[in-house]
């Protein structure tokens, strides 16, 4: 059975070494970014504990040191507080979100141009021969189209996948600590459902895949043919 990395390890494999270095610091950005959910989605119980239970605040041993370390009188001016720091803490979780999406467009946007100029270059160093049974509209599809398809839907998915993983592992690691019978049954249902899912559509997904790539080269040529000679026809 194929890996279901091996067609990753392909496209990695166009990078130029200095790419895939700027592919493993997106992947690093989209990392910190899930750690920084995961620590989002934490500091809202703190507060919620809190507004449910004002007492909290003298018998929790952490609470307590903040209460008197920064000298607050109420406990309303502490929930006030821890309002307020999460409230921020989520702006930063968002501006950084936003930040890391830019830097992933950015990262798209110049494969996408360095690997079609690259393809575009191979093309025009070919020999005749190379041309003799291929439709050109094919080559202008290739680097136009499928160049994107590739960079977004295999090396960004590829992050996004990383990120996505270390993300749901961290937020188990906290429900387990919290709960850990209903996480584990809630964490096998889940489990069994995705590869459940995973098995019984790849190879679905692999055809249409290759069904698209087949429809788009036949859609571009005929197009192309149509407004090619449309000057003669009228």
């Amino acid at each position: 059975m194929k890996s279901p990395f091996g067609h990753i390890n392909r496209v990695i494999e166009l990078l130029q070494p200095r790419e895939r270095q700027r592919l493993v610091l997106v992947a690093l950005g989209s990392i910190f970014m899930a750690l920084i959910e995961v620590i989002g989605v934490g500091s809202i119980m703190p507060f919620m504990a809190v507004a449910a239970k004002p007492e909290i605040i003298h018998t929790n041993t952490y609470l307590r040191w903040i209460y008197n370390t920064f000298g607050f009188q109420t406990d309303t001016g502490f929930l006030v507080f821890l309002g307020v720091g999460v409230l921020g803490f989520l702006l930063l979780t968002n501006a950084t979100q936003a930040l890391l999406q830019y830097i992933k467009v950015r990262f798209t946007s110049m494969r996408r141009h360095t690997l079609s100029l690259r393809l575009f270059k191979g093309y025009l160093g070919q020999p005749y021969l190379f041309f003799l049974n291929r439709n050109s509209y094919d080559f202008v599809k290739n680097i136009n189209s499928e160049i994107q398809q590739v960079i977004t839907g295999t090396l960004i998915q590829y992050v996004d996948f990383i990120s996505r993983v270390i993300q749901v592992a961290l937020l188990s690691a906290f429900l387990l600590a919290v709960n850990f019978k209903s996480t584990m049954a809630v964490l096998v249902v889940v489990g069994i459902l995705y590869g459940t899912i995973y098995f019984a559509i790849r190879k679905i997904i692999r055809r249409l895949g290759a069904e698209r790539f087949e429809l788009v080269a036949e859609v571009s040529r005929i197009v192309s043919e149509a407004f090619w000679g449309i000057k003669e026809v009228k």
